[in-house]
């Protein structure tokens, strides 16, 4: 064979092998792909909007936690379940206002007779070591439930700001919502520190209304507590007496 020839058959080798090559990588690279445009497709067009709160987190759920509220109960906890306590308090209140974003807890030293604050950046409850330390099983949920309903506030706000236009916002239903206030009072959000004092700081709709919400449900909690204890109490009773006789 001579050289020409030689160089012919070499170069339509090298020709197969770098096709081949190339239909390895182009295999390969679908098969790592395919996945990820599966699910790119699926949510094309859309928001993953699942919450991160579901049924098993709510109260009713949950209620051999909730009975660490119960006084002689919750003064047996040290401060380490005290806080675990917390966290399951925040995911039952979380599931009751529908708020689909986790929400943080933080604890801190903060001022004399201040219990809790919300942030809205972190998403975040701050409660007060003291608060933690109070021996108080009402003031604690009632304390998680208002920051919590502060937290449902600022969603609201946000859809009201983000994803309605002006047309929308002038619906009756809307313009006569709380939606308004509340996007007007956070943004000149009063603490009691400023001039207006306590008054001025109590008097805001955001606070009205976290006030009431916070403590109906902190009481409703309460109630469950009463009512669960109640009928456990009476089934055990029934028992005792059936295995006396």
């Amino acid at each position: 064979m001579n050289r020409s020839k030689l160089m012919n058959v070499t170069n339509g080798l090298n020709k197969k092998k770098m096709l081949l090559s190339v239909i390895v990588l182009l295999t390969v690279s679908l098969i790592l792909i395919l996945p990820y445009a599966e699910l790119l497709a699926a949510h094309a067009g859309s928001e993953i909007s699942e919450s991160a709160y579901s049924e098993k987190d709510s109260a009713e759920n949950n209620m051999d936690k909730l009975i660490l509220l119960e006084k002689n109960r919750f003064e047996n906890l040290d401060r380490y379940q005290i806080v675990e306590l917390a966290r399951y308090l925040v995911k039952m209140g979380a599931y009751d206002l529908g708020i689909s974003e986790p929400v943080h807890i933080n604890i801190r030293k903060l001022k004399e007779k201040e219990y809790s604050y919300f942030s809205t950046g972190t998403n975040t409850i701050t409660l007060s070591e003291d608060l933690i330390l109070s021996n108080d099983p009402y003031l604690l949920a009632e304390a998680i439930n208002h920051e919590l309903f502060h937290c449902a506030q600022c969603a609201f706000v946000r859809i009201y700001r983000d994803k309605l236009t002006e047309k929308e916002k002038n619906l009756y239903f809307i313009r006569k919502s709380s939606a308004p206030i509340y996007e007007y009072e956070i943004r000149n959000y009063k603490t009691s520190s400023d001039e207006e004092g306590f008054l001025g700081y109590f008097f805001q709709l955001v606070e009205l209304d976290a006030l009431e919400w916070s403590q109906e449900t902190t009481d409703r909690y309460f109630d469950m507590i009463g009512s669960y204890l109640s009928e456990h109490f009476d089934q055990r009773k029934t028992k005792e007496v059936i295995l006396k006789k």
